[in-house]
C-alpha cells in the first residue's frame, strides 16, 4: 500500500545553507500519538514507525540493536548504543527516510487505524544510502507535514465498500481512528483541526490536514 499524500507535497522545499550548499532533503512518515502530560492531559506527538519519540524538530540517531556482554547474549537483550558512529552500514540503525524525488514509492508500513504524518526532513551528519532509502545520523523536520487517517480496515476494501474516518479515541499510548461507511464525521474533522494546530505549534512547521 502506498502513502496517501495530502496537500501540496509535490515538491520538496528548497533550502541553502550559509555556504551556499543545498542540504539533503528527504521524505518520511511518522505515527501520531498522544504524549502524556501531568493532570491526565495529553498532546499530539510524532513517533517513528517503531515508536521512537520525536519530542522536538531535531533528532539524533541511536542504535537500538540488541547488545551483548562478553559475547554472551543477555536475557532480555540489553539495548545500547554500541557503534562509534550511527548509522553503521552493516547494521539497520539510523533515521530512515526516502529520497524526496521518490514520492510515488513511499511505503506506508503503519498499523491499521493509527493516524499518520508524512513530510520533509533535512538530513545531516553521516548518511547511508540504499536505493531510494536513506539512513541518517541526524534529521530535522522542516515540513510541510501532511496528516491523515492512515490505513483503513482491509475488509471493506476486499468487499469493495468505502469507509471514512468518523472519530479518534485515545487508548494509551495510542490514538485509534474509528471508520464507518458514513461520510467523515464532525468529530474527525475537529480532531484533525486540533491536531494540525498542535503539531504546527510544537514543531514550528506548516501542517496540512486531510479533510475527507
Amino acid at each position: 500500500m502506498q502513502a496517501k499524500l495530502v496537500g501540496n507535497l509535490v515538491d520538496p522545499p528548497r533550502r541553502v545553507d550559509i555556504d551556499g550548499v543545498e542540504p539533503l532533503i528527504a521524505l518520511r512518515s511518522w505515527l501520531i500519538v498522544p504524549e502524556r502530560l501531568p493532570r491526565d492531559r495529553s498532546r499530539p506527538m510524532l513517533t517513528g514507525l517503531f515508536g521512537f519519540p520525536w519530542k522536538t524538530r531535531s533528532l539524533e540517531a541511536r542504535c537500538t540493536a540488541a547488545g551483548h556482554l562478553n559475547n554472551n547474549f543477555t536475557l532480555p537483550p540489553r539495548i545500547e548504543r554500541h557503534h562509534p558512529t550511527v548509522p553503521e552500514p552493516e547494521c539497520t540503525c539510523g533515521i530512515y527516510a526516502v529520497r524526496a524525488e521518490s514520492l510515488d514509492r513511499i511505503p506506508l508500513s503503519t498499523p491499521v487505524g493509527v493516524p499518520v504524518a508524512t513530510g520533509f526532513v533535512e538530513l545531516s551528519g553521516r548518511v547511508v544510502a540504499g536505493g531510494t532509502t536513506l539512513r541518517a545520523q541526524r534529521a530535522t523536520i522542516i515540513g510541510p507535514l501532511a496528516i491523515s487517517a492512515g490505513r483503513s480496515p482491509i475488509i471493506p476494501h476486499l468487499l469493495r465498500r468505502s469507509v471514512h474516518p468518523q472519530r479518534v479515541i485515545t487508548i494509551n499510548p495510542a490514538y485509534q481512528v474509528r471508520w464507518t461507511a458514513r461520510p467523515p464525521g464532525h468529530q474527525w474533522l475537529e480532531w484533525m483541526r486540533h491536531t494540525a494546530h498542535a503539531l504546527r505549534n510544537r514543531y514550528e512547521v506548516e501542517v496540512l490536514a486531510e479533510q475527507a
